[in-house]
């Protein structure tokens, strides 16, 4: 009779310690399915704009879709993506996000404002938000630039100005350079 007493509590000690890890076990289950249910957002673009600063937003956006966690398509979109100019409330290169349900309105002072608002949104797309965060940017300052001196018309010569000069050629060189300037919002 014991012997029962001892198996006894070592059972309802083990059962205590299945019962933590059945349950640990099923949230754990029951997030993984929370995850694997939402799916990959779908997104629909509604935008008119043909410029070459918009076109340059969604190209952007549309690399997303080789994280597999980002779809586009028209029919049953999560999100549905709209942009357009709004020159009369918004200033040049400045631009609105308005996010609401399954909507994200996005106005640009001008094709690059509107490019700048793509861009916002691609960040936070790529950070993971399903739900698009409302905002508004404008620039703190008309014009931004960064000075670069080109080798082929220099007002002294010297081995060390002529040193970069084929790279200066390479296109590849400034898109390398040029590019993130863009995403920083530096005007070039």
């Amino acid at each position: 009779m014991c012997y029962h007493i001892i198996v006894t509590n070592f059972k309802k000690h083990t059962t205590m310690k299945q019962t933590v890890l059945r349950y640990s076990f099923g949230l754990f289950l029951a997030l993984l399915l929370m995850s694997l249910t939402n799916g990959p957002l779908i997104i629909h673009f509604n935008i008119k704009d043909s410029s070459p600063q918009v076109k340059y937003g969604i190209d952007k956006i549309l690399e997303l879709k080789q994280s597999h966690s980002i779809q586009f398509s028209e029919q049953h979109p999560d999100l549905t993506i709209h942009a357009s100019i709004d020159s009369v409330n918004l200033n040049h290169e400045a631009y609105k996000i308005v996010s609401s349900d399954k909507l994200v309105n996005i106005l640009g002072g001008d094709a690059v404002g509107l490019m700048y608002g793509l861009l916002e949104v691609k960040n936070q797309l790529k950070a993971g938000r399903r739900i698009i965060e409302s905002k508004e940017e404008s620039p703190n300052l008309m014009f931004r630039a960064i000075k670069f001196n080109l080798p082929w018309d220099s007002y002294r010569r010297s081995e060390a100005l002529s040193l970069h000069y084929e790279t200066c050629r390479d296109t590849s060189f400034w898109e390398a350079y040029l590019v993130p300037g863009l995403h920083n919002k530096v005007v070039l």
